[in-house]
């Protein structure tokens, strides 16, 4: 029975405890363009995050935000096809030995009332393929907040840098902006190869002290036995 509850109570370290700390969610990326600067900041200092930066897209400037200040491009596609070429975009990186989740990417989105009708998101974990999330900007001058939740594992796990990039489309007017305010990438980071617990030298250490108490345990109650036989 003893020698059970030694092989049970090794098991329930070396298993049992075998988990990670629990990840909390924290703002991965972030830009608001305060200050005019399309630089991005992060709550996690295990991770890396650029600029924000466009391509294809004409001379960008700084506006009113939501509040503060925002990132306004002109030159957006004028049909309702996108145009790969036209976005905004930005990168996240983890440091070496750590992976990242992720969970909601958010922004602000504002139309002129020639600007882009349409807005989609796409990110190089498939070479830009694939259609994350798209939306729609019904009316001119009126920030919508656009929010798109990452499910599956495509977006967790990631030990290498992911760019997303915003496609602006179905404009009126070559002329027409779109602002963005409040970029937002929330997620969680955690060591790329997480050692379990039971496997550490502090778990062994507990297992073997757990095992050698129950088997002195034992042997005391063995002698003890033994010396009630003779005495009877």
């Amino acid at each position: 029975m003893l020698k059970n509850a030694a092989i049970a109570t090794f098991l329930l370290s070396s298993t049992a405890l075998a988990t990670t700390l629990p990840a909390h969610a924290l703002t991965l990326a972030r830009y608001t363009f305060e200050g005019d600067v399309t630089t991005g900041t992060s709550d996690d200092p295990t991770v890396t995050v650029s600029s924000f930066n466009s391509s294809g897209l004409g001379t960008a400037t700084y506006v009113e935000g939501n509040p503060g200040r925002a990132r306004n491009f002109n030159g957006w596609e004028t049909t309702p096809t996108v145009n790969l070429t036209k976005y905004v975009t930005f990168e996240i990186a983890p440091n070496t030995g750590r992976s990242m989740n992720f969970n909601t990417l958010s922004f602000d989105g504002r139309r002129s009332p020639t600007g882009s009708q349409l807005v989609q998101v796409r990110s190089s974990r498939d070479n830009y393929a694939a259609v994350l999330a798209t939306f729609s900007l019904p009316v001119s001058d009126v920030f919508y907040p656009l929010s798109l939740a990452f499910t599956g594992t495509d977006f967790q796990n990631l030990t290498t840098s992911v760019s997303f990039r915003i496609y602006g489309y179905n404009a009126t007017a070559g002329a027409g902006t779109l602002r963005f305010d409040n970029v937002v990438l929330d997620g969680t980071t955690q060591a790329a190869t997480p050692v379990p617990f039971g496997f550490t030298p502090i778990w062994g250490i507990a297992a073997n002290g757990v095992v050698f108490g129950l088997r002195k345990l034992r042997n005391k109650q063995m002698r003890s036995g033994s010396q009630s036989s003779v005495k009877a």
